[in-house]
């Protein structure tokens, strides 16, 4: 009974882990989630194809009594759904998703002729190995959602990737996240210290239709590497707290902008869930202590920007200065 505890206890942990590594690669670059899923499927691949031959050879009588499969057959259909859950978490293309189960079924068709020396026949090991495995594949193919790098290749918003970042969307009261840290800036927090910000020009200032808010100060901080890309960042403090993030990446290829604003688009949909608002190029989600705006992507003298803005719920209550 221990044993049997003990048993059911590691494969709880290892399932756990399965789909923590699924959800943890679903926030990194398409590389690493389409390695990564290629690796899970593999292992799902791997454990389909061995219950498959094990069935066949109790079918066959190798295998007595038949029920000893019970046991084992448990444990591979646990390991193969596992696998395939977190590869499909991972977000990956799906590709690199049905790819393992079609390699394993040429490979069940290519050493089906060396069957003749084991206990099943070509023709079997054909049949009920590499047909079901391909099926299996071509399943996953359809089924599997298409890879998140095409989200958000949505048409250029008008007016630009800044062009709402002076806009604060009104949160939603269904609100049970807080808004994400950026580097070592979080919306509210005290104002940081001078040392690498650079207060906005006074003809930087004029762009942007002046100062709002009374004891507003906008500043250039330094690049910040974030989502696996370099974003300009930019910080709106009034009073003495921050309450605006600004991110900005640039990019001469307007796919890598895709895939820029793909990654950034699922990263906040895993902190905050699906965006409360959404149209061509902008997804806006409530936060409880603001919200986040994703803008993107649009072309500008400098190549293509993809914007993400976080925007502090206290600005509310900011006094207004008339814009002047």
């Amino acid at each position: 009974m221990l044993e049997l505890l003990l048993f059911f206890g590691l494969l709880f942990v290892g399932v756990a882990v399965l789909i923590g590594i699924g959800n943890w690669t679903s926030t990194k670059r398409p590389l690493i989630r389409n390695l990564v899923s290629l690796c899970l499927s593999a292992g799902a691949a791997y454990a389909v194809g061995f219950l498959l031959t094990m069935w066949t050879h109790a079918a066959n009588g190798a295998i007595r009594p038949p029920i000893n499969v019970l046991a084992p057959s448990v444990t591979w259909l646990t390991v193969a759904a596992t696998c395939i859950c977190a590869a499909v978490l991972t977000k990956a293309s799906r590709y690199a998703i049905a790819a393992p189960f079609v390699v394993e079924a040429l490979s069940a068709f290519a050493l089906a002729p060396a069957a003749q020396a084991s206990l099943m026949s070509p023709e079997q090991q054909a049949l009920f190995i590499g047909v079901p495995l391909f099926l299996v594949g071509a399943a996953l193919l359809v089924a599997v959602p298409r890879s998140i790098q095409t989200a958000g290749a949505a048409d250029p918003a008008p007016g630009g990737a800044g062009g709402s970042s002076r806009t604060d969307q009104p949160p939603s009261t269904n609100t049970i996240a807080t808004s994400f840290q950026i580097g070592e800036y979080r919306l509210d927090a005290p104002a940081p210290p001078l040392v690498g910000l650079v207060e906005f020009s006074l003809a930087e200032y004029a762009a942007l239709g002046g100062r709002f808010f009374k004891g507003e100060t906008v500043y250039h901080a330094r690049p910040e590497l974030y989502l696996g890309r370099t974003w300009d960042v930019m910080l709106q403090s009034v009073d003495g707290r921050i309450t605006k993030i600004g991110l900005v990446a640039v990019h001469t290829d307007k796919q890598e902008a895709n895939r820029t604003m793909a990654l950034a688009s699922n990263y906040c949909i895993g902190k905050l869930g699906h965006p409360a608002g959404q149209k061509s190029g902008l997804s806006v989600w409530d936060a409880a202590d603001g919200n986040v705006v994703l803008q993107g992507t649009s072309k500008t003298l400098g190549g293509w920007l993809v914007a993400l803005h976080l925007t502090s719920r206290s600005i509310r209550s900011a006094e207004w200065a008339g814009g002047g």
